[in-house]
């Protein structure tokens, strides 16, 4: 089985409100008991960060205005309730991408991840979500040789909400 590099997440991330220098192998702690874990209550979007082909030194996130509102709706949709605008966390994105640039030129990928670190051991429907985000360099995504593809029938129609 052929395996795909390892995403490896840059030394800058954003908490909750302010760029960090952290250890991205122990930069969040989660309780057993969190309802992130237990419960699944997390909202994850990836974005992907690309040089620009007329100037390689600009970095730039694809679709960063739908990304975050589709993150904003998941979030809403979920019961986590995020403390940030559209506007502040389109700046964290690019923030996080600028302290990161040195890992990215080469094109990357960037997570915003909601979550409800609360621990509560009873399903929870509301409560206050952390914002995480975070960049590292994109590497292969899909190995080289054969992979095998699922297909559904779902289909998401967008934003309804």
């Amino acid at each position: 089985m052929t395996v795909a590099h390892l995403f490896s997440a840059g030394k800058f991330a954003w908490m909750d409100g302010k760029i960090e220098e952290v250890d991205p192998r122990s930069a969040i702690h989660l309780s057993l008991l969190s309802q992130t874990l237990d419960y699944a209550r997390v909202v994850i979007s990836g974005m992907r960060v690309t040089p620009r082909f007329q100037d390689p030194k600009t970095l730039l996130v694809f679709s960063l205005h739908d990304h975050v509102a589709r993150l904003l709706d998941s979030s809403h949709r979920m019961g986590l309730e995020v403390h940030f605008s559209q506007a502040d966390l389109q700046a964290a994105v690019v923030g996080v991408v600028e302290a990161n640039a040195e890992i990215l030129v080469q094109g990357g990928y960037l997570r915003a991840v909601v979550y409800d670190a609360r621990q509560v051991l009873a399903p929870q429907t509301s409560g206050s979500g952390t914002v995480v985000i975070f960049a590292g360099p994109f590497g292969e995504y899909i190995p080289e040789g054969d992979f095998r593809v699922t297909l559904d029938r779902f289909l998401r129609i967008g934003n309804q909400g």
